[in-house]
Formats: structure tokens, sequence, C-alpha cells
């Protein structure tokens, strides 16, 4: 089984199970996946899956664990000089401490984020800044958040990357609830449900559908039972 292969595995399949929720099917998957791969392909192609693990675990709301999984993998490429793919993975470490209140520490690794960012790199700009108004809408700096946001939803809208546009969308519009901007929430929780559907990515949609349904905006067709709690 070639590199190539075995990458789209790990990668690919065990993402297409998290989307549905299927959490723990989507760990057998990686497990699987790994135990296929020969020691040489393993460590090719760890870098690209481990983040993957972890926010697997960041979507089962086991912040904790995302860590443990995301924590070493930082520092191996830390330790190689790989700041490329550094940027956009720290923001895993950042987003599973936020979840963890430790927003001290979540600062701390965002501004290392921050300081080997690439200009042209659209996306671990618009996953820093996602990862930013994470921490500010935590310290209920709600102007910060919706500045981090706007940066955030720019660039994510610049790709072809579905899946971090419905996230996005489902927390801007946490961002417009808590700054007491109904209609514009409403407006983005809409579009994050559309999108998330056309993805395919259960969890989003029912994110997107339960802030509808407190927002107020919801039709009924939408209210179905909440998959991952907020």
């Amino acid at each position: 089984m070639t590199t190539i292969v075995t990458a789209a595995i790990t990668r690919a399949i065990p993402t297409s199970s998290s989307a549905r929720g299927h959490f723990d099917e989507a760990r057998a998957l990686f497990t699987e996946a790994y135990s296929l791969l020969a020691r040489a392909d393993r460590t090719e192609i760890d870098a690209c899956a481990v983040h993957r693990r972890a926010a697997v675990e960041l979507l089962a709301g086991n912040p904790q664990r995302a860590e443990e999984i995301e924590r070493p993998s930082c520092a191996q490429l830390d330790h190689k000089g790989q700041t490329a793919p550094l940027a956009s993975q720290l923001t895993v470490l950042v987003d599973a401490l936020i979840a963890q209140g430790r927003l001290e520490e979540a600062e701390a690794e965002l501004e290392r984020a921050v300081a080997i960012l690439r200009p042209e790199d659209v996306d671990a700009i618009q996953s820093q800044a996602r990862s930013r108004a994470r921490l500010q809408l935590a310290r209920a700096d709600i102007e910060g958040a919706d500045e981090a946001m706007r940066i955030a939803i720019e660039y994510v809208f610049r790709q072809d990357m579905l899946e971090e546009q419905a996230e996005n969308l489902v927390l801007l519009a946490q961002v417009k609830l808590a700054a007491g901007a109904p209609n514009e929430a409403y407006q983005a929780a809409k579009e994050a449900l559309s999108i998330s559907e056309r993805r395919g990515h259960d969890v989003f949609a029912e994110r997107a559908r339960e802030l509808l349904r407190r927002i107020g905006g919801a039709p009924d067709a939408w209210s179905a039972p909440v998959l991952v709690d907020q």
C-alpha cells in the first residue's frame, strides 16, 4: 500500500466519520489505518494525520485528549523547523486549551503561531483568526471576537473549504448572538446549516440548528435531536 493511499485513508475516512458524529468509528478507523502502515509510512504521514485525530476529539467534546494528541505533534514540528504546518496545527492546541478554560496558555500558544505565520498561508490565517475569536469570546471581549471573525470569514471564503466555512459561520453566529445582534446571528447560522448539509457535516449542521432554535428563527422542520452539546 503506497504512502499516498494510506495518507488518504488516515485523513479522509476518519474525518468523514467524525463529521457525521460517529466519533468512536473515527477513532477505530485511525487505529485500523495505522495498523496497515509500514513504520516508515507512519512517520511520513503522522504530521498530517495527528492534528485530524486531535480535531476529532475536539468535535467529540474531549479537549483534554485533543491536547494530549496535539501537543507532542506540535513539539515535533517545532523541533524539525516545520513552521508552515505548525502555524495551523497550533490552533488545534489553542482551541483545546480554550475549551478547558486555560486562556492564558491558549493565548501564549496562539502568539507562537502568529509569530511564524506566512502571509500567503490562507488556511493558517483563517484558523488563527478563528481561534482568536474563540479566545476573545471566552473572555467576554465581544468586540475583539467580532473583529477576529471578520478576518476568519474573509479568508476562509477565499478557498473551497466547506468544513472550515461551516465551522467559522457557526462561531460567527455565536459571536453575533453574544453581541446582541440576533438577525446577523440568524443569517450566519442559516448559512452554516446550508453549507454543513452540502458538505454532509452532521455535527456542524446540528450546531447551526441549535443556534437557530435559540434565536427563535428555525422552521419546525429543522427541529431535530441535538447530536453535540455546545
